[in-house]
């Protein structure tokens, strides 16, 4: 299981990392994508937070501190479906890997946890 404490662990890490290796961009894609995201389980009040600052991560290549309110998320997800950072101004640094953190947002925002529980 991988909690929000994981999530950023990942990004703190991330960060110290491509500040020096800034060419393992390719390969911190893949790694969001399919060793990260695909752990992720836990309630919306625990995960939401820390899923905002990865995609925010995933849009800027970066860390931010930007306020998750429905202005905010709307400008979010309008970045992710153009494939654009969140100021609208540049490529996403990782754009695929943003679509993946937004859908797991989406859900978590629809159902209260992640994954959904079935009924």
């Amino acid at each position: 299981m991988i909690g929000a404490k994981t999530i950023d662990e990942y990004l703190e890490n991330m960060q110290a990392l491509l500040a020096q290796a800034p060419h393992f961009k390719l390969a911190v894609q893949r790694q969001i994508q399919h060793r990260l995201l695909p752990g992720v389980m836990g309630v919306k009040a625990e995960l939401e937070p820390a899923l905002w600052r990865l995609l925010l991560f995933c849009l800027d290549g970066q860390s931010q501190i930007v306020e998750l309110t429905e202005e905010t998320r709307q400008q979010a997800h309008e970045s992710v479906e153009k494939s654009e950072n969140y100021q609208q101004n540049q490529p996403a640094s990782y754009p695929e890997a943003a679509k993946q953190t937004w859908q797991i947002l989406h859900a978590l925002n629809a159902h209260g946890s992640y994954p959904p529980r079935k009924t």
